[in-house]
């Protein structure tokens, strides 16, 4: 199992959000379509989020259970997007996350 320092997810995460603000080259207007299909995406796992818990409600469930893979592409999506507080609730997201993994190798899952 990897493990991460908590100094290598604040600057990975930095690093993310300084090149998130880069202006692109319009070429032939992918980027427009791109950032439209994104914002759309977002707004729709929104309404999945569970703010109180730093996770993404599972979408298949029958029951409020959490994911922690869809959880981890909606802070890609957070830093992405970079508005409001979202670039502190995806560090929320990945140190959840990362705080749940199994990291004793001999008691494999």
């Amino acid at each position: 199992m990897i493990g991460f320092s908590g100094l290598w997810v604040a600057s990975t995460l930095l690093a993310q959000r300084a090149f998130a603000g880069r202006n692109l080259v319009p070429r032939n207007g992918t980027e427009t379509y791109a950032t439209g299909l994104l914002h759309e995406s977002m707004d729709w796992m929104d309404m999945y989020y569970d703010s109180e818990r730093g996770y993404l409600f599972r979408l298949d469930a029958a029951a409020l259970t959490h994911d922690t893979r869809s959880s981890v592409w909606y802070a890609a999506g957070l830093l992405a997007r970079n508005e409001a507080d979202d670039i502190e609730q995806a560090v929320r997201i990945v140190k959840n996350v990362i705080g749940g993994q199994f990291k004793n190798e001999s008691e494999q899952w």
